[in-house]
């Protein structure tokens, strides 16, 4: 169920609405940790080759732009739509002319863009203890599962 919405309502909740675990979304959060490492390492190439007299040789811009490919469906799970359209003018960008500096800038951009979306956002968490139950096909063990093939099934599908 990663990135889709088990529910949604045609109509914006209002403000006074009690909101139910229907309501809620399980959002992909390692893909933001993955976004970002992929945004660092370009920048953290960029420096590099400033720190070497700007020599960003066309396998190295190549290099850059696949990393940034990368993570152009992770963004699509997260629902961050802004950040890609600019991701895939920065990877355009990097293929093309954009020299060290407008590749740092960009990248940086595409970073706060990022911040400032998921900061619009409210996080709810599971503690570790009880998150081994969410999506868990066998909530009663394997003995149970053994004994009764189907009822795992049943199981979990009255608790989603």
């Amino acid at each position: 169920m990663t990135g889709k919405f088990r529910k949604q309502s045609p109509l914006p909740l209002p403000r006074s609405r009690v909101l139910t675990l229907w309501d809620m979304r399980e959002y992909p959060n390692d893909k933001i940790v993955h976004v970002l490492a992929k945004i660092a390492a370009v920048k953290e190439n960029v420096a590099h080759h400033r720190a070497t007299n700007g020599n960003w040789t066309p396998q190295e811009r190549e290099k850059c732009a696949n990393w940034m490919q990368e993570t152009l469906p992770w963004l699509d799970d997260l629902g961050l739509v802004s950040p890609k359209d600019v991701t895939l003018d920065f990877i355009r960008g990097i293929r093309g002319q954009f020299n060290l500096d407008h590749v740092s800038a960009t990248a940086n951009a595409i970073r706060t863009m990022l911040e400032s979306e998921l900061k619009n956002r409210r996080f709810f968490t599971l503690e570790s203890e009880t998150a081994n139950f969410y999506g868990n096909t066998q909530l009663a063990g394997q003995d149970f599962k053994d004994n009764f093939p189907n009822a795992n099934i049943e199981l979990s599908e009255a608790g989603s």
